[in-house]
């Protein structure tokens, strides 16, 4: 190769160099985002059993105190009646969103949780 073409040459393959870099750092962080939220995904599902199961067990024990075959499932739903109402009148009002956004970057950014 002559002087002039390894002159001109230098600057592609820096390029080339810094585009390869910047690939790979960009797979990188997605793999650590894929796996973060593939992570959260099935925690969230084995909350929801554990809620569940936690909400069937209660059920039956007010079953027993009450002595109904469906007073305790009575119970328990009307209190996940009375969450989703509650929820659902504050829909508008961003103190929701805001903590939601806040435990969001707090699991993913790795930022303090107030």
């Amino acid at each position: 190769m002559s002087f002039l073409s390894r002159i001109a040459r230098k600057p592609i393959d820096l390029v080339e160099n810094k585009v390869s870099k910047l690939k790979s750092q960009v797979k990188e962080e997605i793999e650590e985002a894929v796996s973060k939220m593939a992570l959260v995904a099935v925690m969230m599902i084995m909350l929801c059993f554990a809620v569940l199961f936690a909400s069937i067990a209660l059920s039956l024990y007010l079953n027993e105190v009450l002595e109904s075959s469906l007073m305790g499932y009575l119970v328990v739903s009307l209190v996940y009646v009375g969450i989703f109402l509650i929820l659902f009148l504050a829909r508008n009002k961003n103190i929701i969103f805001q903590k939601m956004k806040e435990f969001a970057s707090y699991l993913f950014g790795g930022q303090n949780f107030n």
